[in-house]
């Protein structure tokens, strides 16, 4: 029997829970570590942007989309989970999304590789995704979900700009657009985000990503909640080896890997 996801999602928060037969249990069996790792990834991104002090709700599309995976579950017949198949390569259009415009990156080959993708959460499961997320920032911090969007062309008073770069629509989202812009107000550094894309798709958010010029490393700045977004900046993160602005289109399916479905994307190296 796995390990309770109630009692997961508390582990994922810090929170002394479960027994020890619980946690060995969950240390030896992939399907638990797994499903541990993609709530502790959500607790973290909560806690990533701790500076922004103003708190707002969530997108309203992400109520509409749990409403729509429950009353898909409660329509659907009980039938046994399907088993993880590796995706086939070439085997989507989807996966060449990775490959960037042409001013920017012309090679991709090897690079971020796309991930397997497995079958759905259950919804209570996303739902208790969904709770670590707002635990985190009743707790004290401010999701990324809770970041309140302004107008990438305007900084506040005391910052300054440090780079702009227009971002470019993947094959998969055509006439897609967007721009991203770091500024500083000298104690730290973050990237304003602003997106335009004229299709949503259902059962998936959007989240800003830092990518090597060379496609082999990638960092998550966290998740974007409508059209833009102000994201800190790690202080440990060289914009010089991560010059490479992405957003993707992520399914709710538990993975916090990049899901290789592309939005756009920008250089600030060309």
């Amino acid at each position: 029997m796995h390990t309770d996801p109630e009692i997961l999602a508390l582990l994922a928060l810090g929170e002394p829970a479960g027994t020890d037969a619980d946690r060995a249990h969950t240390e030896g069996c992939l399907e638990c570590a797994a499903t541990l790792e993609a709530f502790t990834g959500a607790a973290a991104a909560g806690r990533s942007s701790s500076s922004v002090p103003t708190l707002v709700s969530p997108h309203e599309r992400v109520w509409e989309q749990v409403a729509r995976a429950v009353a898909a579950e409660a329509a659907a017949p009980v039938r046994p989970v399907a088993s993880v198949a590796p995706v086939r390569p070439g085997a989507s259009a989807s996966q060449a999304a990775l490959a960037s415009p042409a001013e920017s990156v012309e090679q991709l080959a090897g690079s971020v590789r796309p991930r397997p993708r497995r079958s759905r959460l259950p919804v209570r499961w996303l739902a208790l995704a969904a709770a670590v997320v707002l635990a985190a920032t009743v707790g004290g911090v401010a999701t990324t979900l809770a970041l309140q969007p302004r107008d990438g062309s305007t900084p506040g008073p005391g910052v300054s700009v440090l780079a702009r770069v227009a971002l470019t629509a993947l094959p998969d989202w055509p006439g897609a657009s967007g721009d991203a812009v770091v500024e500083s107000n000298g104690s730290t550094t973050s990237m304003v985000i602003s997106v335009n894309a004229a299709t949503d798709r259902p059962d998936a958010y959007r989240e800003v990503w830092l990518l090597s010029a060379d496609l082999t490393k990638l960092v998550s700045l966290g998740l974007l909640a409508g059209d833009s977004g102000t994201f800190a900046i790690p202080a440990d993160i060289d914009m010089s080896q991560y010059s490479i602005v992405d957003v993707s289109s992520e399914p709710l399916d538990g993975n916090p890997a990049h899901s290789s479905d592309s939005i756009v994307r920008g250089s600030f190296s060309s």
